[in-house]
C-alpha cells in the first residue's frame, strides 16, 4: 500500500466527508480536509485524529458518524477467537480464516503486533503511544481515532481484525456497526468469553453485577468497560454480524488464573 493508497480511505471525522489531501504549513505536514479546512498531523504513515480535536476547540463527542441504516445479521463472515493470551499470538493465525494479502484494517490494534504479517495493513488505537507504533513498522499505516467513529470511508477495507477491544468500549454495537460499515466483508474477532467473568476481572465483575460503573484500582480493572459471557456476547454480535464460526482454545481455572496474571503484568495505563 501506497500513501495515496492509504489517504484515499480516510475522510474527515468532523464534517464526515472524503477528500483529505497532505499539505505543509511551518514545516510541518498535515492531512487538510477540503469541505471543512480542519488540519491533522501527518507523518508519512502515521495520521492522529485525537489531537486534531482538541487543537480545533472540539470534544470527541460532537463528532458523529453517519447514519448506518438497518443491520442486516443474515452474513456470515464473522469468526469469533477466545484463548489464553500466552498463545494467542500463534492460535491467532493458526485458527483464522484470513487473507494475509487483502487490505485490513486492526481496530484496537495496540502495539501493531499483527502488522507484518499483512501485506496491506491499516492500525487503529487511541493509544498516545500509537505514533512510537508508527515509527518501528515504516511499511504499514497507523490512525490514532476512536473505534466507535472511525475516519474511513465505507467499504474501503476487504476486512477486519479486532482483538480484545470490544470489552474496552462502553458501546460495542457501535464499534460493531462502524466494522460493518468499512469493510467489504466480515473479519476476526477475539473476545474473552465464558471463563472470562471474574478472575480475568474480578474488579469489574463485580461492581458489574452491583449495577455499578467499571472502574481502574491497582493491578485489578484492567479498562475493561462490560465484562461479558459468552451468550452475552453472542447477542451483541448478531445484532450487526452473523457468527460463522466459533473456536475455544482454552478453558478453565488455569485460563483464568494465566489471564489473570498476564493482565498484571501487561496492563497498560493508555487501554482503551
Amino acid at each position: 500500500m501506497e500513501i495515496n493508497d492509504f489517504v484515499s480511505l480516510l475522510k474527515c471525522p468532523a464534517c464526515w466527508k472524503p477528500g483529505l489531501e497532505p499539505v505543509i504549513q511551518n514545516d510541518r505536514t498535515f492531512l487538510h480536509c477540503k469541505s471543512c479546512s480542519l488540519l491533522y498531523a501527518f507523518r508519512k504513515n502515521f495520521v492522529n485524529f485525537m489531537d486534531s480535536f482538541k487543537s480545533a476547540g472540539m470534544k470527541l463527542k460532537d463528532f458523529k458518524p453517519e447514519k448506518l441504516g438497518e443491520q442486516d445479521s443474515s452474513r456470515t463472515d464473522l469468526r469469533m477467537i477466545s484463548y489464553n493470551y500466552y498463545t494467542r499470538h500463534k492460535a491467532f493465525f493458526k485458527k483464522a480464516d484470513i487473507d494475509f494479502k487483502s487490505t485490513v484494517v486492526d481496530v484496537g490494534c495496540s502495539a501493531g503486533v499483527l502488522a507484518q504479517n499483512f501485506e496491506n495493513y491499516v492500525g487503529l488505537d487511541l493509544s498516545e503511544d500509537l505514533e512510537n507504533v508508527a515509527k518501528d513498522n515504516p511499511a504499514k499505516f497507523f490512525v490514532r481515532a476512536d473505534a466507535m467513529q472511525m475516519p474511513f470511508v465505507d467499504n474501503c477495507f476487504d476486512s477486519f481484525v479486532s482483538r480484545h477491544l470490544l470489552e474496552h468500549t462502553p458501546t460495542p454495537r457501535k464499534v460493531l456497526s462502524e466494522l460493518k460499515r468499512v469493510c467489504r466483508s466480515g473479519g476476526v474477532l477475539e473476545l474473552p468469553v465464558k471463563e472470562f467473568p471474574f478472575l480475568f476481572d474480578p474488579l469489574n465483575f463485580t461492581l458489574q453485577k452491583m449495577k455499578k460503573q467499571p472502574k481502574k484500582f491497582g493491578i485489578y480493572g484492567f479498562g475493561h468497560q462490560r465484562v461479558f459471557a459468552t451468550k452475552e456476547w453472542d447477542e451483541i454480535i448478531t445484532s450487526t454480524f452473523k457468527i460463522k464460526d466459533s473456536v475455544k482454545l482454552c478453558r478453565g481455572a488455569f485460563y483464568n488464573l494465566i489471564c489473570l496474571f498476564e493482565n498484571i503484568l501487561f496492563s497498560r495505563k493508555d487501554d482503551y
